[in-house]
């Protein structure tokens, strides 16, 4: 089943609500988080050390909110293969995973909160008189007047 099914499946669920008692707007998004393997080997080298190839597992996690036309993508840092094996015996592999989507979260979530906010677009038109606040700057000018 892909997004687009799901945002039809759930067509209601995609209106904005917003409360007249306090300033929260409430907007339904969809995130999707895939894992994927993924393999590279070490570039040759000039010692003895032999390249094999090594495999990861990562997630690439797609946030979309259908109201406001929204999409975002992300890659996870990669985590060795082989540490799945260790799951059941060790907790710090289950941490790291963990942690490793919290982030890929947290980035994904930033970048939509800076969409929705406009602040990438200010970056597009700087202001026309910055000011400063660095005060030796000031004295700067005075002085070569």
């Amino acid at each position: 089943m892909n997004i687009e099914d799901v945002i039809k499946r759930n067509i209601q669920a995609t209106q904005t609500v917003k409360n007249p008692n306090n300033a929260t707007t409430y907007s339904n998004v969809y995130l999707r988080i895939q894992p994927y393997s993924s393999s590279y080997s070490q570039p040759p080298s000039l010692s003895d050390v032999s390249s094999e190839v090594q495999r990861h597992l990562q997630f690439l996690i797609y946030f979309f909110d259908p109201v406001h036309k929204l999409a975002h993508t992300t890659v996870t840092q990669a985590v060795p293969i082989k540490w799945l094996s260790l799951w059941d015996e060790y907790d710090w592999v289950e941490d790291l995973i963990a942690e490793t989507l919290r982030v890929g979260v947290e980035v994904i979530g930033q970048e939509y909160v800076v969409a929705r906010m406009g602040w990438a677009s200010k970056e597009e038109h700087p202001k026309e008189n910055p000011t400063s606040v660095d005060p030796g700057e000031k004295e700067d000018r005075t002085e070569s007047s």
